[in-house]
């Protein structure tokens, strides 16, 4: 996997929580019930798998730009 996607894909999970926990407080604080907390969680679950699939595609993209330039990465295998 590539450093920076796994980078990208921690901070979009990071992202998703801090964004799930903010709007259960709101929910709460504005006296909504326990069905609209789940819910605001499902979606943060399906914005974190969404923005993971972005950052994916775009590194995926950007490595294939790379190589089609003719500039070579060497990763490091720790095989």
């Amino acid at each position: 996997m590539y450093f920076g996607v796994g980078i990208m894909m921690l901070g979009s999970v990071l992202i998703s929580m801090v964004l799930a926990i903010v709007v259960a407080i709101i929910t709460v604080l504005l006296g909504y019930g326990l069905a609209v907390v789940v819910s605001a969680y499902v979606i943060s679950g399906l914005v974190s798998v969404l923005l993971i699939a972005v950052f994916n595609y775009v590194g995926v993209a950007r490595e294939q730009r790379f190589e089609t330039k003719g500039i070579v990465r060497h990763e490091v295998d720790d095989a």
